[in-house]
């Protein structure tokens, strides 16, 4: 996913921060929340996430996908940039 790579990076906070903005909807303290990186906005909302690429308006260039997925990707990728700052 280019999200992961060009808007989190090797950012653990950022996924901690997104990952705060979905416990948030779900406790629904929050109607919806946005994270806006280097390419892609995020919104996130009950009806689940939407990934735009900020410079491409064609439909293909959407992600979505729900909160449970969306939290599950975003520890996978968390694991995988603490792992390598081990190494």
């Amino acid at each position: 996913m280019t999200f992961l790579e060009t808007d989190v990076q090797s950012d653990d906070h950022i996924c901690h921060d997104l990952m705060e903005d979905i416990t948030a909807i779900e406790a629904k303290a929050a109607d919806s929340r946005e994270f806006t990186g280097n390419a892609h906005t995020v919104n996130i909302s009950q009806d689940g996430i939407t990934i735009k690429t900020q410079f491409d308006d064609s439909p293909d260039t959407t992600y979505t996908t729900g909160l449970k997925h969306f939290r599950e990707i975003l520890e996978d990728w968390e694991a995988f940039i603490l792992d390598e700052d081990e190494t």
